[in-house]
């Protein structure tokens, strides 16, 4: 006998600015928040920040959090990394273009 579970998916994304205490946007500053969770694999997540520094680098903050499925709390890690704007610019690029790929991807609604 075979029993097949469904799979539930949840994928979610948030493209935010940082702001300051007294709340204005922090002009260069933004991150990106990704997660995906399902009950076969759990809760993955990542967040990417980027804010400009002194001696014209990008600082660049990767957090990595990741929790299976029945497990009591998260396990995560973090990492600061500085890049060049040229290698910023070069990525967003790279990035546009798999955005673009992507949609191509998505599946079209066929007439019945």
């Amino acid at each position: 006998m075979e029993r097949r579970e469904e799979v539930e998916q949840v994928d979610l994304s948030e493209v935010y600015g940082r702001v300051d205490p007294s709340g204005q946007v922090m002009d260069g500053w933004a991150g990106i928040s990704v997660s995906s969770s399902n009950n076969e694999r759990g809760r993955s997540a990542v967040e990417i920040d980027v804010r400009p520094v002194l001696l014209g680098r990008v600082e660049v903050r990767v957090k990595t959090t990741s929790r299976k499925p029945g497990a009591g709390k998260d396990h995560s890690k973090s990492l600061y990394v500085n890049a060049t704007p040229e290698a910023i610019r070069d990525f967003a690029g790279r990035l546009m273009k798999c955005a673009d790929l992507a949609e191509r991807n998505k599946l079209k609604p066929r007439p019945v």
